[in-house]
Protein backbone atom coordinates (compact mmCIF):
# COMPACT_ATOMS: atom_id res chain seq x y z
CA UNK A 1 0.00 0.00 0.00
CA UNK A 2 3.17 2.58 1.28
CA UNK A 3 4.67 1.34 -1.76
CA UNK A 4 1.84 2.50 -4.55
CA UNK A 5 0.84 5.79 -2.52
CA UNK A 6 4.78 6.70 -3.05
CA UNK A 7 5.15 5.66 -6.82
CA UNK A 8 1.77 7.10 -7.44
CA UNK A 9 3.13 10.62 -5.53
CA UNK A 10 6.20 9.90 -8.36
CA UNK A 11 4.56 9.96 -11.10
CA UNK A 12 2.42 12.85 -10.65
CA UNK A 13 6.17 14.85 -9.66
CA UNK A 14 7.34 13.69 -12.88
CA UNK A 15 4.11 14.69 -14.87
CA UNK A 16 4.45 18.08 -13.28
CA UNK A 17 8.11 18.59 -14.33
CA UNK A 18 6.79 17.55 -17.78
CA UNK A 19 4.43 20.03 -18.01
CA UNK A 20 6.56 22.43 -16.49
CA UNK A 21 9.53 21.38 -18.96
CA UNK A 22 6.92 21.84 -22.20
CA UNK A 23 5.90 25.30 -21.08
CA UNK A 24 9.35 26.30 -20.89
CA UNK A 25 10.48 24.49 -24.06
CA UNK A 26 7.56 26.40 -25.89
CA UNK A 27 8.37 29.70 -24.36
CA UNK A 28 12.22 29.51 -25.11
CA UNK A 29 10.88 28.64 -28.81
CA UNK A 30 8.80 31.36 -29.32
CA UNK A 31 11.47 33.70 -27.59
CA UNK A 32 14.13 32.10 -30.53
CA UNK A 33 11.49 33.27 -33.59
CA UNK A 34 10.73 36.73 -32.14
CA UNK A 35 14.82 37.21 -32.09
CA UNK A 36 15.22 36.06 -35.25
CA UNK A 37 12.16 37.60 -36.90
CA UNK A 38 13.16 41.10 -35.35
CA UNK A 39 16.71 40.25 -36.65
CA UNK A 40 15.86 39.40 -39.62
CA UNK A 41 13.41 42.48 -40.09
CA UNK A 42 16.24 45.13 -39.64
CA UNK A 43 17.94 43.72 -42.88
Amino acid sequence: MVNLRLSKKKTANTDEFRKSAIFFVIIGFLTLAFLYLSHKNKK
